[in-house]
C-alpha cells in the first residue's frame, strides 16, 4: 500500500518509505520521478501528507504509526 497526494498538476506518491513526485502537466504517465529537481516543492507536498495522516489518524504507507 502507498499514499498519494494530488495538489493542482502535481502528484506524490509514498510508497514502500521512497516518495516520488511527477508533474502531470508534462508527465502525464507519471515516467519520470523528479523529486531531486523539486526539493522545496517536494517538502511541501510530503508536510501536507503528514499533517493530513495526523488529522485522519491514518497510517502513511502502510507503516504503522508510534503512539
Amino acid at each position: 500500500l502507498g499514499t498519494a497526494l494530488r495538489d493542482g498538476p502535481w502528484k506524490m506518491i509514498v510508497k514502500k518509505g521512497k516518495a516520488q513526485l511527477y508533474d502531470l502537466r508534462t508527465d502525464i504517465g507519471e515516467r519520470n520521478n523528479i523529486i531531486d529537481q523539486h526539493p522545496k516543492r517536494a517538502k511541501e507536498m510530503q508536510t501536507a501528507i503528514k499533517k493530513w495522516a495526523d488529522e485522519m489518524q491514518v497510517e502513511v504507507d502502510a507503516q504503522r504509526r508510534k503512539k
